[in-house]
């Protein structure tokens, strides 16, 4: 699940797009706080985080939470976004230490302040070289800091057994051979080896890493159906061309709105999904 979406000059509804932000920074909580505990055992003090493609603040909120003595920049491209950042931590108490900075990525990466963590949700395979950005990203580290990103994990599940057998597993094979391929709609760049070598590559000492579950059981409320529903013709979307006309027609029946097997009725369906964070520090 990517929680990073390129800001484009298309005009975006931020409304719309900043409310589904919201449901997926609140739907990763597990992962943000199974991250701050991890870090905390690796860095002593941290006194100021950056949250790079933060969105509309959840995950920065978070952290702000979980480091009462250090101050957050939620670091984003799309001042609609950082407004909403703004009104979250002004409902949760954290104006005075959560603060937002525009910036482009990953031009202005040079311009933020320095960090004893950094945290990059779904944010790094959408840089144009993923191993020089994750350099720029250490060139912000306070010695002894880390940079933390969130990229891959599991691949969301959301079907019960039985119910359109092996649709996700092909819908990620088609997706897989895109992003191989580099014509990947979504702007997703491979970095072209796994994420811990790219770490090491971009000059970082590689720390470890770790996978955090996330989930809502079934039944799913009306607006979690409705996520998923938008989720899946999203993978419709990027897959299409590569799928058989058998999948497209039971993806148009779990996205039909009035279908009985549809999400928007079934009972059984859930959402379950796992990220993984990869850990460096500087030298």
């Amino acid at each position: 699940m990517a929680h990073h979406h390129p800001h484009d000059a298309d005009a975006p509804d931020w409304n719309a797009l900043g409310a589904e932000l919201v449901f997926e920074g609140e739907l990763a909580e597990p992962i943000v706080a199974g991250t701050a505990r991890w870090v905390a055992d690796l860095v002593p003090e941290i006194a100021t985080i950056l949250d790079i493609g933060s969105g509309p603040g959840v995950a920065a909120g978070l952290l702000a939470a979980a480091f009462p003595g250090a101050r957050v920049v939620a670091v984003d491209g799309a001042p609609a976004l950082l407004d909403l950042a703004r009104q979250r931590a002004a409902r949760l108490g954290l104006s005075e230490r959560l603060t937002t900075r525009v910036a482009t990525l990953p031009d202005d990466l040079p311009s933020l302040p320095v960090a004893d963590l950094i945290w990059a949700s779904g944010v790094v395979h959408h840089l144009p070289d993923p191993q020089q950005g994750l350099q720029q990203l250490g060139r912000q580290l306070r010695p002894g800091g880390v940079v933390a990103i969130r990229e891959g994990g599991l691949p969301l599940r959301f079907l019960p057994e039985g119910a359109e057998p092996g649709l996700l597993a092909r819908i990620e094979v088609a997706c897989d051979e895109l992003l191989a391929e580099g014509h990947h709609p979504g702007g997703v760049v491979s970095p072209g080896a796994a994420w811990p070598d790219t770490l090491r590559a971009a000059g970082l000492s590689y720390r470890g890493s770790r996978s955090f579950l996330f989930e809502r059981s079934a039944p799913l409320s009306g607006p979690e159906r409705d996520w998923l529903r938008r989720r899946l013709e999203r993978l419709r979307d990027v897959a299409q061309d590569r799928l058989a006309p058998g999948d497209l027609e039971a993806i148009a029946r779990l996205v039909d709105p009035h279908a009985p097997d549809g999400i928007a009725h079934r009972d059984d369906v859930f959402i379950l999904g796992a990220g993984t964070i990869h850990v460096a520090a500087v030298g």
